[in-house]
């Protein structure tokens, strides 16, 4: 499924962790789970710079180096800087490491339009879970399913970083056969700035077992 779990002990400098995906991870999600440290968010779209799952701020420019060390993820480790919140030392790290799998998980980006009629993103899936991340502005996470919105428009949606209840109006996105499409131009979806976006398929077709003739 493209999915790994990784456990260490971090050293409270630069290191490479393997991953065991097989493929280089398009998105990285890290934790200390010793210490009140933010989660540290890697996606391909916003290059070597973190994104904080706990909190709106913009992607991390300043000091880039301490989360990744400015250095390319491969199809066996990923790497991490010196800093507290993705290696600390003697601490107990986790990192939920993702690779994309055709036909269950996409992981992108777009650039807003400031327009109701905004992107259509494909991602040759329908999604059942789409979240979504303006990176170069601050602003909160958006968080879409087919759970809580099996037709459209879905309009609630969850911010991870809030501990409010969700929103139901105002922030709108059509989940389709293929992908999504914003309509909206909320900043948190769609202004004129760049958005990181993450979706799991409601049909993982590339995960099926194939039909034997009877």
């Amino acid at each position: 499924a493209g999915c790994s779990i990784c456990n260490w002990t971090g050293s409270g400098a630069a290191a490479t962790i393997g991953h065991g995906l097989g493929a280089a991870p398009q998105t990285l999600w890290v934790k200390n789970r010793d210490d009140t440290c933010n989660w540290a968010v890697y996606h391909l779209s916003a290059g070597f710079n973190a994104l904080i799952l706990n909190d709106n701020l913009p992607r991390q420019t300043t000091g880039a180096s301490k989360y990744w060390n400015d250095l390319s993820h491969n199809s066996t480790i990923f790497n991490v800087g010196d800093d507290n919140t993705v290696n600390g030392s003697s601490d107990d790290m986790v990192a939920y490491a993702f690779t994309e799998i055709p036909g269950f998980s996409r992981f992108g980006g777009y650039h807003g339009n400031s327009d109701a009629d905004g992107a259509l993103v494909i991602t040759d899936f329908r999604p059942s879970w789409v979240m979504i991340k303006v990176y170069t502005a601050t602003d909160h996470w958006r968080l879409f399913d087919t759970a809580r919105n099996p037709f459209n428009q879905s309009d609630n949606s969850l911010a991870p970083n809030l501990t409010a209840i969700e929103s139901t109006s105002g922030m709108p996105i059509d989940i389709l056969s293929n992908g999504f499409k914003i309509r909206t131009a909320d900043l948190g979806l769609n202004n004129n700035y760049d958005y990181a976006y993450w979706a799991f398929a409601e049909n993982p077709f590339a995960l099926a077992s194939p039909v034997t003739a009877r």
